[in-house]
This record gives structure tokens, C-alpha cells and sequence, in this order.
């Protein structure tokens, strides 16, 4: 599979299929506004109470740990593999061994919001 830049709704179709399956995911948030920024951590993503697209470990309890974000203030999304793992530091040297595919979303701000689908779902 190689990098492909997405337009605004396959990117969503493709955010949306992610959330209906339940997949696993570690969404990894770089950005570059705040002296490179980043953050991570695994989790599924779901529709939060706020609209927007939260990632959580388990059922979204607020204090717990999470990621939220609104992927229609995207400019840009790109689906692919190991190519596009380039953009995360740290990531691509582990792409092969735990992920499957990622989902990465650019906005105007420098920040970018990668969703790694794990291989293994009990991860």
C-alpha cells in the first residue's frame, strides 16, 4: 500500500469506518505551533459527547486519559503505510512490526493527527 492524499470526505468515510469497527488504534498528535509538541496513546476512537472524534482506552470517562480533535478543521488527509509514518518521530522505525495502516490528518496550524490502526487488536 503506498501514501495516498484523500479528499475531505474519504478521509472522513475512511475516520468513520475506523470508529463503526471499534478498531484499535494509537493516534499519534505532533505540533509543530508549540516548540514540536507531541503526544500519544492507544484507544478507540468514538463520536464524544462535544462532537468531536475522541480516542480512549475504554469507555470516555472525563479525567481519563484521551485525544480529542475535529477532523472536519482539517485541510489535508493522507491514508497509507511506513511512508507516511515519516511525519511522526519514533514512529516509522515501528510501523511494520504494530501497525497495519494510518490515517493522518494536517491543519493550518502545522499540527498533525496520525491514527495508527494496530495490527494486533488486543494491543
Amino acid at each position: 500500500m503506498s501514501a495516498a492524499d484523500l479528499s475531505r470526505q474519504e478521509g472522513m468515510d475512511l475516520l468513520n469506518k475506523l470508529i463503526s469497527e471499534s478498531k484499535r488504534v494509537e493516534v499519534f498528535m505532533v505540533s509543530t505551533s508549540f516548540e514540536m509538541v507531541t503526544c500519544s496513546l492507544r484507544g478507540i476512537a468514538r463520536i464524544g459527547p462535544d462532537g468531536r472524534v475522541w480516542i480512549a482506552d475504554k469507555d470516555f470517562v472525563p479525567g481519563d486519559p484521551n485525544l480529542a480533535f475535529t477532523p472536519s478543521a482539517a485541510f489535508g488527509a493522507k491514508y497509507g503505510d511506513e511512508r507516511l509514518a515519516k511525519d511522526f518521530p519514533f514512529m516509522a522505525d515501528r510501523f511494520r512490526e504494530h501497525f497495519a495502516s494510518v490515517l493522518m490528518f494536517r491543519f493550518k496550524n502545522g499540527s498533525i493527527v496520525g491514527l495508527f490502526e494496530l495490527i494486533d487488536q488486543q494491543s
